[in-house]
C-alpha cells in the first residue's frame, strides 16, 4: 500500500508539475532507432491547451486508480490470511509440514482474494475486525471517482447522480492546531496564523467534500489528491489495528 502511495502521490506532483509549466508547444518529437522516422501524438493535431487537459485527466485517471489499488492491497492480504485460516481448520489445524508448505504456495489461496472487489473484501474481512473500519466510506467514494474517470471520460452522467442530483467525493483533511494555555483558544495553523505566547500543538482531521453536477467534469487539485493519499494511508492503518484472527 505505501509503496503504490508513493509512486502514485509522485507520478501526479512531478505529473501536474510539468503540465503547468509548459507554456510553448513542443515540436520534436522521439525518432526510430533508424534516425530517420518519427512519432507524434496520434490523431489530430491539437492545440496546446486541448493536450494539457487531456494530459491532467489521464494522470487523474490513473490516479484514483492507484488510490483504489492501494486500499484494496492491503485488503486482499487480509482476504489471503482469513482463506489460510479456513483451509488450516479444515484440517483441524494438524498437518505435515509438506502440507503446510504446499497450502502456502497454493496459487488458489493467492488468487482468490485478489479476484474479489473492494466490497466482497470487506465482507470477507468483516467478521475478524473488532470495530468497524473508520475510513472505509471515503474509499468507496474515491472508487465511484475512479469509475466515473474511467468509465465516463471524467465527466457526471444522468447514471451516476444520486436523489441530490450529484456526484460527491469525500475525504479526510487533517488539520494543524495551536492551542493557547491562557485561553484555551485554538488557531487553525495556515500561512497566515498568528500564534502567540504559551500552548501546544496538535493535529485532527476534517471531512471534506466536493461534489460534481451532471455533465461536470472531474477537477481535482494537487493539495486535494495529496490529502486523499493521507486518507487511504489512515484507512491502511485502521484497517491493520482493527484486524484479530
Amino acid at each position: 500500500m505505501l509503496r503504490v502511495l508513493t509512486e502514485c502521490s509522485n507520478a501526479v506532483c512531478f505529473g501536474l508539475q510539468s503540465i503547468n509549466q509548459m507554456t510553448k508547444d513542443s515540436e520534436e518529437y522521439l525518432l526510430s532507432e533508424d534516425g530517420f522516422h518519427s512519432y507524434g501524438p496520434y490523431g489530430p493535431k491539437l492545440k496546446l491547451e486541448q493536450k494539457k487537459e487531456i494530459a491532467r485527466n489521464w494522470l487523474l485517471n490513473k490516479g484514483f486508480e492507484d488510490l483504489v489499488r492501494a486500499a484494496t492491497n492491503p485488503m486482499i492480504s487480509l482476504g489471503v490470511i482469513v482463506d489460510f485460516k479456513k483451509r488450516l481448520k479444515i484440517k483441524s489445524n494438524k498437518m505435515t509440514l509438506e502440507e503446510l508448505k504446499q497450502m502456502i504456495v497454493d496459487p488458489d489461496i493467492n488468487n482468490r482474494s485478489s479476484k474479489h472487489t473492494l466490497s466482497q473484501l470487506l465482507e470477507k474481512v468483516s467478521p475478524f475486525l473488532k470495530n468497524e473500519l473508520s475510513f472505509f466510506k471515503y474509499i468507496s467514494s474515491m472508487q465511484e471517482i475512479r469509475n466515473l474517470l474511467v468509465h465516463r471520460n471524467g465527466k457526471v452522467t444522468q447514471l451516476d447522480i444520486k436523489e441530490d442530483e450529484h456526484v460527491t467525493l469525500k475525504w479526510v483533511r487533517p488539520k494543524g492546531l495551536f492551542i493557547s494555555s491562557d485561553n484555551n483558544t485554538v488557531i487553525e495553523l495556515e500561512n497566515d496564523a498568528n500564534v502567540k505566547g504559551p500552548g501546544s500543538f496538535g493535529i485532527t482531521f476534517e471531512e471534506t467534500t466536493r461534489q460534481f453536477s451532471l455533465n461536470q467534469p472531474i477537477n481535482i487539485s494537487f493539495k486535494e489528491f495529496s490529502e486523499m493519499i493521507y486518507t487511504v494511508n489512515l484507512f491502511g492503518q485502521d484497517l491493520i489495528e482493527k484486524f484479530h484472527i
